[in-house]
């Protein structure tokens, strides 16, 4: 047999070769698809990615990286604004995309552990910076009951996160 260890790539292959199980993770356009892909790929580049070193940010550099992550929330409401479909919360409207798939995890953390450790609330953040589509997509992807049945308690996943600070301050 052959052997897939990324997650993206797991998810694309069982929503392609069980069509007919689960919902539907991908879009029937080419088009959509495409758009599907390039949020994910938008999603790791922006909030992916400045959340975590805002994690790890501390006295000034903490500020400078809130500021990234500023730009970063307003580069994503863009691209869900430019490519997204009016017509539900999700990128692809209604359907719960592989997009919403693949940040829905890191969106349930991060919403639990930016308050916490940072005091960042970042519905609130976006709400101030006038990013209404985010706003709407990250709490729509986080309340989505498959999402909430899936995650994990708070307190575990802030004690994850206490752990994982503390290992790395050794």
């Amino acid at each position: 047999g052959y052997t897939m260890i990324e997650s993206d790539v797991v998810a694309e292959y069982l929503s392609d070769r069980f069509p007919d199980r689960g919902s539907q993770l991908m879009p029937d356009s080419a088009e959509q698809r495409a758009r599907v892909r390039l949020l994910i790929a938008t999603f790791d580049q922006t909030l992916g990615s400045s959340a975590f070193i805002v994690l790890r940010a501390s006295g000034d550099e903490l500020s400078q990286q809130l500021e990234k992550l500023e730009i970063d929330l307003r580069i994503l409401d863009d691209f869900l604004i430019r490519h997204g479909s009016d017509d539900g919360p999700f990128l692809c409207g209604n359907l719960f995309s592989l997009a919403e798939v693949h940040a829905a995890p890191f969106v349930q953390r991060m919403l639990i552990v930016l308050p916490r450790f940072k005091k960042v609330d970042l519905p609130k953040l976006c709400r101030r910076l006038g990013l209404k589509r985010l706003t709407n997509w990250l709490s729509s992807v986080d309340r989505r009951p498959s999402v909430v049945r899936t995650g994990m308690q708070a307190s575990d996943v802030i004690q994850a996160y206490e752990r994982m600070f503390s290992d790395s301050s050794r």
